[in-house]
């Protein structure tokens, strides 16, 4: 039985990937550093921001020191917001399919963006109050593929929302994504996933573990979510 829906953020609410991957080369450009869209959609997508420059400066046999990789986050993160305040673009059907299982079913976002960046998001659409948690990257110490953003919303969904509630199990749980990186995650936390073709193709997505791919949320229900459970 379904009881909770964990949402994924960027690239499955607000159509942001882009901007990260911008905004991210533009950091590195600065360092003379090289990052083409095809490696950071294939390797560095699923990652917030610190952990995405670590594993970048890794993988190039570079100095990865702590503050160098904090200087470089808190530039980019700017760059972002900046970028997020004049381009803000929702994907289709999400705030109508938001709002509908919001009535049914609690709601928690479980992402590797900044949690201003995310409430920045939820107040100008207006759909801050369906979401009762809020895990962002703040909240946690693994990026996605681990499953500890997700595990960590069930968490608080069964300790400050149901409380004496029967506990809600991670297989009673539909994670809504759209990266690899985030459906693997939800698979490791047990829980079942629904992706849409916002930035990978079905078949990538289906075989990273996806229980269920769609096009779009425009035409879809939470009532042909259930039937997965």
């Amino acid at each position: 039985m379904l009881r909770a829906v964990i949402f994924d953020f960027d690239g499955t609410i607000v159509d942001t990937e882009g901007m990260h991957y911008e905004t991210t080369r533009k950091v590195l450009e600065e360092e003379g550093i090289t990052l083409t869209r095809e490696a950071f959609y294939a390797r560095y997508l699923g990652y917030d921001d610190i952990d995405a420059f670590r594993a970048i400066l890794k993988d190039l046999n570079l100095p990865s020191d702590p503050a160098r990789i904090e200087n470089l986050a808190q530039r980019k993160a700017r760059y972002y917001q900046e970028q997020l305040h004049h381009h803000l673009v929702l994907f289709p059907g999400v705030v109508s399919f938001i709002t509908k299982t919001a009535e049914k079913y609690v709601m928690a976002i479980a992402s590797g963006a900044l949690r201003n960046e995310i409430e920045f998001v939820l107040e100008a659409v207006r759909i801050r109050d369906k979401f009762k948690v809020i895990v962002s990257a703040e909240d946690i110490e693994h990026s996605k593929p681990h499953p500890q953003g997700f595990l960590k919303a069930l968490k608080k969904i069964n300790q400050e929302i149901m409380k004496t509630a029967p506990l809600i199990r991670p297989s009673q749980c539909l994670v809504v994504e759209d990266s690899l990186a985030g459906v693997q995650a939800s698979k490791s936390a047990q829980m079942k996933c629904l992706a849409v073709l916002n930035t990978y193709s079905e078949e990538a997505l289906k075989s990273a573990g996806a229980d269920l791919v769609i096009p779009s949320l425009e035409t879809y229900t939470i009532e042909e979510a259930e039937k997965l459970f």
